[in-house]
């Protein structure tokens, strides 16, 4: 189900592909370094904003190239309760309001995610997370999403597994209109 998740993804990017390299702030991209790595996931970075039954989310995905096996970042807050507004501020995995999380697909069968049940799950079995994901909304509107991000993803999900660092994160992606 996973990688089938993230083939559609994947597809659904690369039908919009329209690539951007430029990192300047106002151009859309998704940058980080993953474990000492720099990384971009510039290909159609896309924002996405849904709101169903009260309950409202924000995610922000990229790929790093133009291939349906690319690498691929994805970035998601969703708010727990009814009503609960996104907006600009500081999002954590320990947070019990919003859900926050990431994944990173280094191709369509290596995931690395991170997020709050992860966390708890960690702590739980005593492998607690020593880079806790962070996403900051710098700034929101109608139109686009701005911020940072940086914390551990942990391959397939699994507390106590290898991790991957995510470190001097910044997006920049406009919200897809339908």
């Amino acid at each position: 189900m996973k990688n089938a998740l993230l083939a559609f993804t994947a597809i659904c990017l690369l039908a919009a592909c329209k690539k951007d390299n430029s990192n300047s702030s106002d151009s859309p991209h998704i940058t980080t370094t993953i474990s000492g790595t720099a990384k971009a996931f510039n290909v159609s970075p896309i924002a996405t904003k849904m709101s169903m039954l009260g309950y409202t989310s924000i995610t922000v995905t990229g790929l790093a190239t133009a291939s349906a096996a690319s690498e691929l970042i994805s970035l998601a807050i969703a708010g727990r309760y009814l009503s609960q507004p996104i907006g600009v501020g500081t999002y954590t995995d320990t947070s019990s309001v919003f859900a926050v999380s990431a994944v990173y697909s280094a191709d369509l069968s290596t995931q690395y995610v991170g997020n709050n049940e992860i966390t708890k799950e960690a702590l739980r079995i005593g492998s607690p997370i020593v880079n806790h994901l962070k996403i900051v909304i710098a700034s929101i509107d109608s139109v686009a999403v701005k911020g940072t991000f940086s914390g551990d993803v942990l391959l397939n999900g699994k507390a106590g597994s290898p991790a991957k660092t995510l470190t001097n994160g910044d997006f920049y992606a406009k919200f897809k209109t339908q």
